[in-house]
């Protein structure tokens, strides 16, 4: 299974195990408690032009086998990115995709024009279904032509993978998918939380600062599965599969679904070695069943 990888314009992820955008920061985090040598890739926090404060405190409450987060982007911006952050990550033994998030086409173009110098960069991964913001994000999530042009710009602006991060709310995905694989994108990253609430019962007011966020973790499993399988009925690039896994097995059912890789989330609050258990959870489970790579795990009954 080490031969195991995820090849994007011929830059190979191996293994096909991702760290989500969001739960690892930059990956710096988590120097000296995960083994990165089971880890394909990290996707840092998004980045966008100017410094983002991000949504009032407090940004992240504890639901039933979950997380709801209302972290709104917050991020020091492309130029401390470029000056303070990626000098602490040139030694991660993982590559490193970039998250971008912007509020207009150009905001996200500025920020890969800033990031394309840098070889440390391997990708961008293209946040549209950010959920916790006014402007940008979940909009161009939700409209199809607005994607579509989006993307050719940002195809025009490098050469580098690009992975579309979509939103699984409502049926939007699936026209925003078929435009894009058309448009110049090479993966998709799916999904991101589910829109939800909490609400503090003793103070009688919302649990999260931004009143509204985003649902993570086991909690979503079944819906996230539900939701790359339909994406795989429609395409047939790449898609970086996950939420709620929190081990090999809720792996495997993503690679069921249709998945070609993986990406670990709220799971690495908990459990930071997940990814290397995962990774031995999936070579036993290839060998107990016979099978030469991730690749042969398809569904039996699929037609």
């Amino acid at each position: 299974m080490t031969e195991d990888f995820l090849s994007l314009r011929g830059t190979k992820y191996s293994p096909p195990i991702f760290l989500a955008s969001g739960t690892a920061g930059s990956g710096k985090e988590l120097l000296g408690f995960t083994d990165f040598s089971y880890v394909g890739a990290v996707i840092t926090k998004a980045v966008t032009p100017k410094p983002r404060a991000g949504n009032p405190p407090p940004r992240i409450a504890p639901s039933y086998s979950g997380l709801v987060n209302s972290i709104g982007l917050a991020n020091p911006g492309l130029e401390s990115f470029v000056s303070e952050v990626i000098p602490e990550i040139e030694d991660i033994p993982a590559k490193i995709i970039v998250n971008v998030a912007g509020e207009d086409v150009k905001d996200y173009k500025e920020v890969i024009e800033g990031l394309n110098p840098f070889d440390l960069v391997t990708a961008y991964e293209i946040n549209i279904s950010c959920p916790n913001v006014k402007k940008g994000g979940i909009s161009f999530g939700k409209d199809p032509i607005s994607s579509k042009v989006l993307i050719e710009k940002l195809r025009e602006a490098t050469e580098k993978p690009l992975i579309l991060k979509m939103t699984p709310h409502g049926d939007e995905y699936i026209q925003i998918a078929q435009i894009a694989q058309d448009s110049g994108v090479d993966a998709f990253s799916f999904v991101n939380t589910f829109p939800a609430v909490l609400f503090d019962i003793e103070k009688r007011t919302f649990a999260l600062g931004n009143k509204t966020g985003g649902l993570s973790g086991p909690a979503i499993k079944p819906l996230a599965l539900h939701a790359v399988h339909r994406l795989r009925s429609v395409t047939s690039l790449p898609i970086i599969g996950g939420g709620g896994i929190t081990g090999y097995k809720d792996a495997v059912e993503f690679f069921l679904a249709g998945a070609n890789a993986i990406s670990l989330g709220t799971v690495l609050f908990s459990d930071t070695d997940s990814p290397k258990k995962i990774f031995n959870g999936l070579k036993k489970y290839i060998s107990r069943h016979g099978l030469k790579s991730l690749n042969d795990i398809k569904l039996k009954n699929e037609k």
